[in-house]
């Protein structure tokens, strides 16, 4: 007999169900669905261990039975999806609808960055992502906020934080992430420091990662 695929408690999908059922606006519509499409593409895509639960807003303070391992996701107060992948890591992701959205997020709350990145030093074979689920206008992860005291671009933060990002589909590592910061500032200082373009043309001509690929010269 086969394992069984990972599932979904009823729990949690009634959790993002409320979500859909209660928004208000197009954006809080938008964030529940892709709160329920980044699990259902871990799940159909492989990367969950088998005969493993995915849970969707697993809560600090509860401890979670993910197959053999249990886990509790504080210091992260609330984590988007919480899973064990087939490489035997314990992942918690942060789910954004877009880049725009993380942006914000971390403008008004700069603690969760930090809370994700204790959480994986805190334990063994951890990791922490950011899954942001439109590729529309993901050039905001170049857009500055305040880490500390120096603004720096939502990608930097990231890195600095040693979380991951994923938009759509594709999944960036750390290393992923530093190249295409190294890249993209190397254009941007070739190109709009000496003016031969302006800022606005420079991004227009990365709007969809498909573009930057292109333009960069990168494979994303």
């Amino acid at each position: 007999m086969s394992d069984a695929l990972p599932k979904y408690s009823s729990d949690n999908l009634n959790k993002v169900i409320g979500k859909l059922d209660s928004a208000k606006t197009t954006d809080q519509f938008n964030q529940a669905l892709a709160e329920l499409a980044v699990p259902n593409r871990l799940i159909t895509t492989g990367q969950v261990a088998e005969n493993s639960e995915i849970i969707i807003g697993a809560e600090a303070g509860t401890t979670y039975s993910l197959g053999s391992v249990k886990v509790n996701p504080a210091p992260v107060p609330d984590a988007d999806v919480l899973y064990l992948s087939k490489d035997g890591i314990v992942n918690i992701i942060e789910v954004k609808n877009t880049a725009n959205a993380l942006r914000q997020k971390l403008i008004q709350k700069p603690q969760q960055l930090e809370n994700l990145s204790d959480w994986v030093q805190e334990g063994s074979n951890r990791a922490a992502r950011i899954a942001i689920e439109q590729e529309k206008r993901w050039t905001d992860i170049f857009s500055p906020i305040e880490l500390g005291e120096e603004q720096v671009p939502v990608l930097e933060a990231l890195i600095q934080a040693n979380v991951s990002l994923s938009i759509g589909s594709r999944n960036l590592d750390i290393t992923k992430m530093k190249e295409l910061r190294k890249v993209a500032q190397e254009k941007y200082d070739e190109l709009v420091k000496s003016r031969q373009i302006t800022p606005k043309q420079f991004f227009n001509r990365i709007s969809t990662i498909q573009k930057a690929e292109q333009f960069l010269g990168i494979s994303l």
